[in-house]
């Protein structure tokens, strides 16, 4: 009953692919649940969340405008509820079933991701600087630019995504000459990632963008002909 926030474990189901996973959260701690969300090994969703109203209103919360980090919202917004909450309580049972149709929005191209994610990353930053009861690495947060970085390069071979290959390969390139990306690329050692996702850093590192490119472009084909989501 007091609880201002709940986060229940979840199912993930994608129709007609045998494909389902199952998220359990095995952390019963406010500030380890955070350390979690800010290294990437929980995904910031606010769909498996109930929320006291007090807890948003009281802090002003809300999700960004439209136009306004419109890829990352339920990123943005579950930092801030899970963070600035006095009393959080875990449901290692699976309460929520999250159904992916082939028509959902996780499945299309997502226009100006990699600005998203960089301007989350700013403000998450600067969030963070304000709350005096957690201590963490700021080089923590680079796990969201690593992790973004994997994400916008898939995202550029989703089928809606009729440009040619001058055109993607140039945004690729775009991105990670970005200063905050190209850090971030540095510190990849910090962090598990799986084994595609550490090759495709490594790559990066390496400046074998075509690599990297012909890696995406069949990964992401074969992913799409099994119905699958990309990552």
């Amino acid at each position: 009953e007091d609880s201002e926030l709940v986060i229940s474990s979840y199912i993930v189901e994608i129709p007609n692919t045998n494909t389902q996973s199952i998220t359990k959260h095995k952390i019963e701690d406010k500030i380890s649940y955070l350390n979690e969300l800010l290294k990437g090994n929980i995904d910031g969703f606010s769909w498996n969340k109930l929320y006291k109203k007090s807890l948003i209103t009281d802090n002003k919360l809300k999700f960004p405008l439209r136009g306004e980090l419109e890829n990352v919202e339920d990123q943005y917004f579950s930092l801030r509820c899970v963070a600035l909450a006095n009393n959080i309580s875990f449901m290692n049972d699976s309460n929520i079933h999250y159904i992916i149709h082939s028509q959902s929005i996780v499945r299309k191209y997502q226009d100006g991701l990699y600005n998203d994610i960089l301007n989350l990353y700013k403000s998450n930053k600067e969030f963070l600087l304000n709350i005096d009861e957690f201590n963490y690495d700021i080089k923590d947060l680079d796990i969201l630019l690593i992790r973004g970085l994997i994400t916008i390069i898939n995202n550029e071979f989703k089928p809606e995504r009729k440009v040619d290959y001058k055109e993607k390969k140039d945004l690729i390139k775009k991105v990670i000459n970005i200063k905050e990306y190209k850090d971030s690329i540095k510190n990849m050692d910090r962090f598990k990632l799986s084994k595609i996702n550490s090759l495709y850093i490594k790559l990066i590192k390496n400046k074998m963008i075509n690599t990297v490119y012909i890696i995406a472009m069949l990964r992401c084909k074969r992913m799409h002909s099994k119905s699958k989501v990309y990552s």
